[in-house]
Formats: C-alpha cells, sequence, structure tokens
C-alpha cells in the first residue's frame, strides 16, 4: 500500500506449534481433537458411544460439487450452515439445505460448535486490533447470521471431503486429481466472488497421511504467497496434519492434494512387509483430507440482499407476495439446522425482531417510551437446562452511544475503501475464459507438479546458440531472467546461466 500506517491483513498461516505462543494452544487442541472425532467417527469403547464418520450420515452435496459420482463415493463439497440462495438476483441468505436427522443435526451442531470456538480463538492473532474490531462491529450492526455464540463474519461453512493424493517418485508422477475430487471450480485457482472483499474466510485443514507424507500446499496467487507445512509438529497425536490459514476469499487460491513418496511406499515393504502398510499408508484411505471452509458471504455482511427470516407473517413486507420459494428453508422455523445453541439463535432471531420494530418507528416517526436496550432484555428464549435467559445486549448499542457508532461506520467504510484499492477483481467469467486459453496452450507442452524436483537437463541441439557451447546433458543453473518476450502464442526467455548468456 501507499500508505505505510493503512495495513490490510491478505492472508495468516498457523499451524498448531505456533498457537503455542498466543496462549490458545490448550483450548484448540481440545476443539480439533473433537473435530477429528466428529469428521472420521470414533469406535465405541468404556461406555463411550460410537460416533459415525460425518460422511455416513447422508449429507447432501452442494451445487459445487463434481457431479456423478458412485454412491459409494463420498468425495465432494457440503454445506453446513447458511448459504445465498441462487436465481433470485443476487440471491437470499437462508439456511444451507442438507440431510434433516435428528442424528446429521446434533453432529452438525456439534461440528459448528467447535468450528466457532476455533474460530474465536485463532482469528485475534491473525489480524490488527483494528481490523478484528471491526469485521466484530460490522457482524454485530448487521446481525449477521452466526453458526456459534461468538460474533462473527462467517456465515456459511463448507466441508470438502477429499481422497485423491499424488505418488511422487524421481522418474514420474502419479498425479491426484483435486478438481475431480471436489469440484472443477474448488480444485483449480479460482475466487469466491461471493464473499465479502473486506473480510477473511477461515480454511481448516486437516490430513490423516502415513509417515513421511507432504499435505500440499495451498497458493495466493494474486499475492505470490505459497503455504506449505514442513513442520511435523503440528500434528495431533503424531499422525493427523492440522493447518489453519485465513485468507481474502475473493483473490484467486488453490489448493493441491497430498502427496506420498513411492520410495517410503516401497521401504515399507522392504523393511516391514504388507501388514505396516494396511496400518501406515491405508489408513489415509478413503478419505484423506477434510476442508473446513468457513466464508464471509457478502451478502449477510452488508446487507446487500434478503435474508429469509421467517415465513411470510401477514404484516409488515411478509404478505402474500413474499419471495420465498417452494423448498427454500427460513432461520425462524429451521435454524436449528445453522444455530450449534439456543443462544445463538435466540441472539440472531430476537436482535432481527427488535431492529425491524425499532427502524418500523424510526420512518414513521414513532416515538419509544423504553430504551432500546429493554426491548433485548425483554425477549426470553429457554435455553438446554430448560431455564429462561434474556438474549444479550448489544457490545455496540448505536441508540445509546451514536457517537460511537458514526466513528466505527466511518472507519469501516475507510478500511473497505482500502481493501477495493489493492483487490484484483476476477470474477468466475474471467477465470472460465482464461482457464479455457491456457489449456490450449498447454496441450503440447507437459506440465509438472509444484511439488517435484527435476534437474533441468539441456541438450546440446537446444542450446548450440550464439557460439557457445554446451555439453549434453550438462546441468546450467539460471543466474537471473533478463527477458520475456511472447509472440505467435508462444513464450520465449532470455535468461543468464552461470558464465553463459542464453535465449531458451
Amino acid at each position: 500500500m501507499d500508505d505505510p500506517e493503512a495495513c490490510e491483513t491478505v492472508a495468516c498461516l498457523q499451524t498448531l506449534e505456533s498457537l503455542k505462543q498466543y496462549g490458545v494452544y490448550d483450548e484448540c487442541i481440545r476443539w480439533i481433537k473433537e473435530l477429528v472425532e466428529l469428521t472420521w467417527g470414533r469406535k465405541a469403547s468404556d461406555g463411550i458411544e460410537a460416533i459415525p464418520p460425518i460422511y455416513e450420515l447422508g449429507l447432501k452435496h452442494n451445487n459445487r460439487s463434481q457431479k456423478n459420482f458412485p454412491p459409494d463415493n463420498h468425495d465432494g463439497s457440503y454445506s453446513l450452515a447458511a448459504t445465498v440462495g441462487k436465481g433470485q438476483g443476487q440471491g437470499p441468505t437462508m439456511p444451507a439445505t442438507q440431510v434433516n436427522t435428528e442424528a446429521a443435526n446434533k453432529q452438525i451442531r456439534r461440528i459448528n460448535t467447535a468450528l466457532s470456538e476455533l474460530i474465536h480463538l485463532i482469528f485475534p492473532c491473525c489480524v490488527s486490533k483494528l481490523e478484528y474490531d471491526l469485521s466484530q462491529f460490522v457482524a454485530e450492526n448487521n446481525n449477521v447470521p452466526l453458526f456459534g455464540k461468538y460474533l462473527s463474519n462467517a456465515t456459511g461453512v463448507q466441508l470438502n471431503i477429499s481422497s485423491t493424493f499424488d505418488i511422487l517418485s524421481t522418474d514420474d508422477i502419479e498425479e491426484g486429481d483435486l478438481a475431480k475430487s471436489i469440484g472443477e471450480v474448488q480444485g483449480t485457482f479460482h475466487p469466491d466472488t461471493s464473499d465479502h472483499a473486506a473480510l477473511w474466510t477461515g480454511l481448516l485443514l486437516m490430513f490423516r497421511l502415513s509417515p513421511g507424507s507432504n499435505p500440499g500446499i495451498f497458493c495466493l496467487a494474486q499475492h505470490g504467497l505459497y503455504m506449505r507445512v514442513i513442520s511435523q509438529e503440528s500434528t495431533i497425536d503424531g499422525e493427523i496434519v492440522v493447518v489453519f490459514i485465513l485468507f481474502k476469499g475473493v483473490a484467486v487460491h488453490c489448493s493441491f492434494p497430498p502427496a506420498v513418496l513411492r520410495a517410503i511406499i516401497a521401504e515399507l515393504l522392504k523393511t516391514a512387509g504388507l501388514d505396516v502398510i494396511k496400518t501406515n499408508y491405508n489408513r489415509t484411505l478413503p478419505y484423506n483430507r477434510f476442508a473446513f471452509v468457513m466464508y464471509p458471504s457478502h451478502n449477510p455482511n452488508s446487507r446487500s440482499t434478503s435474508q429469509l427470516i421467517a415465513p411470510p407473517l401477514r404484516f409488515s413486507n411478509g404478505g402474500a407476495g413474499e419471495h420465498i420459494l417452494p423448498g427454500q428453508l427460513n432461520f425462524a422455523e429451521h435454524g436449528h439446522r445453522v444455530f450449534p445453541c439456543a443462544l445463538s439463535r435466540a441472539n440472531y432471531l430476537g436482535r432481527e425482531a427488535a431492529f425491524t420494530f425499532w427502524n418500523l418507528l424510526q420512518v414513521s416517526q414513532l416515538k419509544l417510551v423504553v430504551p432500546f436496550s429493554d426491548i433485548l432484555a425483554s425477549i426470553l428464549y429457554q435455553d438446554e437446562d430448560g431455564k429462561l435467559k434474556s438474549v444479550e445486549p448489544l457490545k455496540w448499542d448505536i441508540t445509546r452511544h451514536p457517537e460511537e457508532a458514526k466513528r466505527c461506520l466511518g472507519n469501516w467504510v475507510w478500511y473497505v475503501y482500502r481493501c477495493y484499492r489493492t483487490w484484483i477483481h476476477i470474477t468466475k467469467a474471467d477465470r472460465n475464459r482464461v482457464q479455457g486459453l491456457l489449456r490450449g496452450r498447454s496441450e503440447d507442452v507437459p506440465g509438472f507438479p509444484l511439488l517435484e524436483r527435476k534437474r533441468i537437463l539441456l541438450s546440446k541441439e537446444k542450446c548450440s546458440v550464439e557460439g557457445a557451447v554446451v555439453e549434453e546433458d550438462e546441468v546450467l543453473q539460471v543466474e537471473k531472467v533478463v527477458e520475456r518476450t511472447y509472440h505467435g502464442g508462444k513464450v520465449k526467455w532470455r535468461v543468464k546461466f552461470q558464465g553463459k548468456m542464453r535465449r531458451g
């Protein structure tokens, strides 16, 4: 940025090891261990009931998933919280359609609770205090639908399940296909165009891999950031690799599948036999990668479109012409699928009712003899223990502290403007057009994985230019790139090798 005092956090990676310095390690471990059991499942033992793997609950794929999977294959993408409806302009915010069984609802609520706790613990470790406070203010001021009890801008939870991985050797590579596993859009470089440009996506990656495996990489194309976990200490019980990445979802990004070395498999076979392979290698199968994507949709965070709060209620604008389509869910009747506890549901619906009531009085030039805070305090709900409690008071009550609200709103507008200045707006149509162009250019050009290490060998025929003599199979080291040109569908590089000048 041109102003060193106006900082914008674009990305942050946290491992279990790095979280120790913030004092949240123990709490994070507790919630992550619960997530591990809620995703891969847990066997019954010593009076402890079994937990089925999340993919055995009959979850419904969302529209980003790859189509035509076999019935017994659970690779794909699943929505677990709120979503934005399609086919209605920008789309209303509403609960995601998901399998509706008691077992599935209970397990999804527990997953959402754990994710909400982790966001609450980890986000402040990743961004500046100003950025965090502004995001919290926006979440409360716009009454963003939460999937936990803490304020957050993350409205949606997407679970990506994948069983694909690369097998590497010194000679070749058997490439996994993340695009085939979780969908073409998500498995390749893409922007999340429905996200808010000033807010962050939280990505929790969990890998169950054989010893010596590489969990893969994550790239942010716009910012040139390459993220890869190299520490073996970021694991649960020495087995499950856990990574948390915070990033701007509107920027082009991509994940790559995990990788295992063929040499490790061969060594295990040689020294320990097939039984060890089955326990240490095949434990990665069928599903070795779980990605929980907690994303901040633009619509609910900016209130730019409607939210499906309740069915038509006859009064206010909820008449017969209400735009709820058949099969769409609303938060009042179906919020138990999104909100993991009675508190989060009561806060959202109670504040929505109070805000609507207050705003109607304001535009009607009517007065209320009691403070707005008393309205919230008068709204009661029943908690899990059967006790009646009041909806929580606001942290930023704009009716009592209007000057504070003006300051926060001003800072937020300023921050959004800063973010928009650095954001390269790439749409899905832009992405698809460029992807098609690149595919056409690369049909006859062999690719290489980012994890692969190979020597670059230049033959005599290709390098006998400008009178320089190069021995066949001589390994040349590039000192610097001098020039890059594009002509006739071909890219040419002018580079300087150590001691030579060469056009390649």
